[in-house]
């Protein structure tokens, strides 16, 4: 089994890539925060949704690499980072017991 080292990585990727973890760890801790504070539900939920969204986005664009790839590939996947958040707000905004 081969281990992955940091030699294995250019030192601007690996701090790129750190820095990347770092954020959303970061984020995270934001959301976890947050939840933990009095506030209105549906404010909670849109905060956490939009942290979301942004995380996923962090992901796609560094960890996967696809912020450098032909748009269509990309546009694939951030329509389903907008598409299912938004499909969440809908369902909570129009349900009526909670």
């Amino acid at each position: 089994m081969m281990i992955n080292t940091n030699k294995d990585l250019k030192p601007s990727l690996f701090a790129s890539l750190t820095l990347n973890w770092v954020l959303l760890l970061l984020l995270t801790l934001t959301a976890v925060m947050l939840s933990q504070l009095n506030m209105a539900s549906n404010i909670l939920i849109m905060l956490a949704l939009a942290i979301t969204v942004i995380k996923s986005q962090i992901v796609v664009d560094r960890f996967m690499g696809l912020k450098d790839i032909e748009f269509r590939w990309r546009a694939l996947m951030l329509a389903y980072i907008v598409i299912i958040p938004a499909i969440i707000v809908i369902i909570y905004l129009t349900a009526t017991n909670i």
